[in-house]
Parts: C-alpha cells; structure tokens; sequence
C-alpha cells in the first residue's frame, strides 16, 4: 500500500482497451459482499448532527443500512438517527448522497422482522 497523508490507497494497474492507467483500486460489480436489501417505500424521520429532523422516506433497507429519499441535504460522514415509526429508532452514518437520494451505514446491525 502506498501512504498519502494518514490514508492508505491501494492502487491498481488498470487496463480498459485503449486504456492502460494505474490508479485507485476499483471495485468489481458483485465483488461487494452486502446483506440483501429489501424493498420499502416506509415514510420516517432523520434527525441530523445539528439537531435538525427532516421528512424521509426509505426506500430499501438491510440490517447494515439503507437507502433515503429526502427533500433535505445530507453530509456525507455526518451522523444521523432514522426514525421509523412502529420499528423504533436508529443511529446511522450517511455514506453516499446524490441528488434527494442518500444511503446511510447503521452503526449497529438492524433485525429485520
């Protein structure tokens, strides 16, 4: 592994035809091993790092994370709780967020029942 600043990156030689780079380690699709999704469309709640809640809507879950629809912005790396009524309340971390979409890891394994 080559170190930059306090990140380790592992680099890959790539070749695409017409394209030979090396470059940052690129993930194969299927090679991520992640627990099946289920397909929801729950309206919740989030509560962001500053306190704020907002309006929500999960559009898939699995017990390590889930998938948010939401008008309002979220940071990636920002720490949240997901509020989802009848199921209880969950703290979370944002991983991605495109658009009004945003996926979110849980910091503890949710039982799916």
């Amino acid at each position: 592994m080559l170190s930059v600043s306090h990140f380790d990156i592992k680099l890959a030689y790539v070749k695409y035809p017409g394209l030979t780079m090396w470059g940052p380690a690129v993930r194969e699709p299927g090679q991520i091993k992640r627990a099946p999704r289920v397909d929801t469309n729950i309206d919740a709640a989030l509560t962001d790092s500053d306190g704020s809640r907002m309006d929500v809507v999960v559009l898939d879950i699995s017990r390590d994370g889930c998938r948010l629809e939401t008008d309002g912005t979220l940071k990636i790396g920002e720490k949240i709780e997901l509020h989802v009524p009848r199921y209880g309340t969950f703290p979370a971390q944002v991983r991605w967020a495109m658009g009004n979409e945003a996926g979110a890891v849980f910091l503890e394994p949710v039982v799916l029942t």
